[in-house]
């Protein structure tokens, strides 16, 4: 991913969908200046902080100076299960989270990850508007507003070997301490989980203790985990999402003044239509630089009953667990 191009993309995008409010709508809040704390992983010196960032400058903007986001970096070797318990003890208002936050935040919001079942984006943002009541259900059960959805691209197989059948025993498969989804997919195929932080992940599979990760073409090439001797093939096909998302306690939602939520909201909105929108795009670049730098693809379609067996089986390690068994049911239903 070039350096700044979501970053510039996301500038863009506001300065077309959300553009300055008249004065007379800039109503200023009946009470003081609210300062909200959203801590994130990513790098301070990151082309996805400074996104961050234009989103509440943004929000400053339209709330007439009453409303301040201040985005927190954590960095890449923070735990997101920190983060999560930063919330709950009142240090940061919300989080932008990956699927390993979500995963003790929000656990439900977990079932568009599951594997075999939504691999394409137009299938998940179909599933998402037809599902928002019982998403509005799980965020609000658990005790956030959801300001909107940061996934983080197709997930994949990447693997220092060819994998076209889900017969993985004898690979080690990374997952992070939180990941529900990759630990059923490593039980459910055969291969070993090894957990380990993502800032590590490059070191294992220089010494050979990782040689399989299910991740975003985005992530990968990124981290340079596709790189000599490292991840040297991928599946063709998408097996899944790697799903994100922006959560905001509510308490801390309800501090913002009423006159103000709506432009909140709307910049909130535009904020993840232009970060979804560019991390897309860069997820599919990504992929193709991967595979022009000599990266080969696999294909996983000749096996696929086998797959869908596999992930069957992880989908019932995960149901009941971390989603609930009737959301994934009707998320299956929606075509």
């Amino acid at each position: 991913m070039k350096r700044g191009t979501i970053g510039l993309l996301f500038v863009m995008a506001l300065v077309a969908i959300a553009a300055p409010l008249p004065s007379s709508q800039r109503a200023q809040a009946q009470t003081g200046p609210v300062t909200l704390k959203i801590a994130t992983l990513f790098p301070a010196n990151s082309s996805l902080f400074r996104t961050l960032q234009a989103w509440g400058q943004s929000v400053h903007e339209h709330t007439g100076n009453q409303v301040t986001i201040e985005f927190v970096s954590r960095g890449r070797n923070a735990s997101e299960r920190e983060i999560v318990a930063g919330i709950q003890s009142g240090t940061y208002d919300g989080a932008v989270l990956t699927a390993s936050g979500l995963k003790t935040a929000a656990p439900g919001a977990l079932v568009f990850g599951a594997p075999g079942v939504v691999t394409d984006y137009e299938r998940l943002d179909r599933a998402r508007r037809t599902m928002e009541s019982d998403l509005s259900g799980i965020f609000n059960t658990a005790g956030y507003h959801h300001l909107g959805w940061a996934d983080y691209g197709q997930a994949r197989l990447f693997s220092t070997t060819a994998a076209p059948r889900p017969a993985l025993a004898g690979r080690k498969m990374w997952v992070s301490g939180d990941d529900a989804i990759a630990s059923a997919i490593a039980s459910a195929t055969g291969a070993t989980a090894v957990s380990a932080p993502i800032s590590g992940v490059g070191g294992q599979l220089d010494a050979h203790t990782i040689d399989t990760v299910y991740a975003s073409s985005v992530a990968v090439v990124s981290l340079n985990w596709h790189s000599e001797n490292r991840l040297r093939f991928v599946s063709q096909q998408s097996l899944g999402i790697i799903v994100g998302a922006t959560l905001l306690k509510n308490a801390s939602y309800n501090r913002i003044p009423a006159a103000h939520r709506a432009a909140f909201d709307r910049d909130a909105a535009a904020a993840h239509v232009a970060l979804n929108r560019a991390i897309r795009r860069d997820d599919g670049r990504n992929y193709d630089t991967a595979i022009a730098r000599g990266v080969t693809a696999f294909d996983t379609n000749a096996a696929r009953g086998e797959w869908d067996q596999a992930f069957g089986r992880a989908r019932t390690t995960l149901s009941g667990r971390t989603f609930p068994a009737a959301l994934l049911a009707r998320l299956q239903g929606v075509r």
